[in-house]
């Protein structure tokens, strides 16, 4: 995870800095040249020109937002998703409870964003939802991110990993099983589907490191793995 969210800042380092700069500046300079021309024409080509660039800028900005978006460090988890919710080309409307008295450390911060990410994705994706509401918080001293949606539903199969080529749910699970925590996810055709996730406020040491009680800990976590059931391409 450590090398993931590395990655993830270089790339949107990179991107801000060399790309991002040099579109931004390409459009300053051709809205100069656009003050210069008088021939309708002409003015047409360069204003489609422009809306292209402006295009690219935005498309660019939502990039880095996805890699990495500053608000999560700056401002916290609830911020950072309602940036996230507000900038999904959905047809959903959302709301976001914050019930959070302590702010996450920095890396169950992210473990939270990216598992709510991907749970948030997948409802733009596949559940048709009108509505979707987002919680956030504290429970058995540790967090809760629960995300309920009123769309279309699905059966869950007894497989506890995403159908091939689709990592989305296997990958939430894991995240929060890293932590000591876990994800469960409920649904029924025509009823909607509720994500929730906890991890301990407190992550638990790696299993080689734990004294004495490794297999409590290993059967807790088998249990926890238990109660998610993903969706056949989510």
């Amino acid at each position: 995870m450590h090398a993931e969210e590395d990655e993830r800042k270089r790339i949107a380092g990179d991107i801000h800095d060399d790309p991002m700069q040099k579109i931004v500046a390409t459009n300053m300079r051709l809205q100069l040249l656009r003050r210069q021309l008088s021939d309708p024409a002409h003015l047409e080509v360069l204003d489609k020109l422009l809306s292209t660039v402006r295009g690219s800028i935005t498309s660019l900005r939502h990039l880095i937002f996805e890699l990495r978006p500053h608000v999560l460090d700056q401002d916290g988890l609830a911020p950072a998703l309602r940036d996230y919710l507000e900038s999904l080309d959905a047809d959903f409307e959302f709301t976001l409870e914050q019930q959070l008295q302590d702010e996450p450390d920095a890396e169950l911060r992210v473990l939270l964003y990216r598992v709510a990410q991907e749970a948030l994705t997948n409802i733009r994706k596949h559940a048709h939802a009108r509505r979707v509401n987002v919680l956030l918080a504290e429970q058995d001293d540790g967090f809760l991110v629960r995300i309920a949606d009123d769309g279309v539903g699905f059966t869950p199969p007894e497989t506890l990993r995403s159908g091939r080529g689709h990592l989305g749910l296997s990958a939430m699970r894991e995240r929060a099983e890293m932590a000591g925590g876990w994800c469960r996810l409920l649904s029924l055709p025509g009823a909607g589907t509720t994500v929730e996730i906890w991890v301990p406020a407190r992550a638990l040491p790696p299993p080689g490191h734990l004294e004495g009680n490794e297999g409590d800990i290993s059967a807790e976590r088998e249990t926890a793995a238990l109660e998610l059931a993903p969706a056949d391409d989510r």
